[in-house]
């Protein structure tokens, strides 16, 4: 990607970000409410029971009624925490998947999750080369890049940065 292209992709990302307002310090659950508000429906967030294949870290499926973002199982940390933001991401910048064209893609790489009903679309955090898989992946190092300096900036308690990540992940879990 040429140099200006991709600072053309960060400003979008970075103005996307900052329509957010996203509170110090980042909780996912927050940010997972305000998607759900932004798209008008809820959005479950759900460990991999084996049903994605092994090259597939997170995956969002979007239906007609509700959003699905599912992750590896075993997945823990700043690893977890990037693959949520970066399925967070796509629904962010709005995009499309060209991979389901139909339900038969989805039924042969994982059959259990064709019981979710009329898939719209889908993204999956697995191939780096598309351009919405790029802008999904700065947009996520961007948005946890800036709750990072945001807390080390209004930090009072003696935590440690694991710690820290550790509660954002942790609060996803807990609405």
């Amino acid at each position: 990607m040429p140099g200006s292209d991709h600072r053309q992709l960060e400003r979008g990302c970075r103005r996307r970000i900052a329509e957010l307002d996203l509170p110090s310090p980042l909780q996912l659950a927050e940010l997972k409410t305000r998607l759900e508000t932004r798209r008008g429906r809820e959005l479950w967030v759900l460990p991999d029971q084996g049903e994605l294949p092994p090259e597939i870290t997170g995956l969002w499926i979007g239906t007609a009624t509700r959003d699905y973002v599912y992750y590896q199982h075993g997945l823990d940390g700043c690893l977890l925490e990037t693959t949520l933001l970066h399925e967070f991401s796509h629904m962010l910048c709005n995009h499309r998947s060209a991979n389901v064209q139909d339900q038969a893609w989805l039924q042969q790489r994982a059959p259990a999750l064709t019981s979710l009903g009329a898939i719209e679309h889908m993204c999956m955090r697995t191939d780096y080369g598309s351009s919405d898989e790029r802008e999904a992946e700065l947009m996520a190092s961007l948005i946890l890049a800036r709750a990072t300096r945001r807390w080390h900036r209004t930090r009072t308690e003696a935590s440690r940065p694991a710690e820290l990540a550790a509660r954002r992940v942790d609060s996803i879990f807990k609405t």
